[in-house]
């Protein structure tokens, strides 16, 4: 894993909703949404947006490590879609596979 990259909201970005969304592989389905009463929710999705996919970038990887029994593999999603309307950041990770 590569040095986290420091980035801040702009004032746009601090108007709208972040919506963070996983297809495919071991986070199928998963979404992170930075208006959830949930405080943890929130933080994930400004910390997928910021940090994982430095605002959005489409081509941007993130890898995360999963153990099932004594196998420990890495699986690699990429931003393949950002969408930005007056309200919302809506920023969908892609499956890519895993390594081992």
């Amino acid at each position: 894993m590569g040095k986290e990259k420091a980035r801040a909201l702009t004032p746009e970005e601090q108007t709208k909703t972040i919506i963070v969304e996983f297809d495919d592989g071991p986070e199928d389905g998963t979404e992170f949404r930075s208006d959830s009463d949930d405080l943890e929710e929130a933080e994930e999705a400004l910390r997928f947006y910021l940090v994982h996919s430095d605002g959005g970038r489409i081509g941007e990887k993130y890898r995360t490590t999963s153990t099932a029994d004594i196998e420990t593999t890495r699986h690699i999603y990429e931003v393949v879609d950002r969408q930005d309307d007056e309200t919302t950041i809506r920023v969908r990770f892609q499956y890519l596979g895993a390594e081992e």
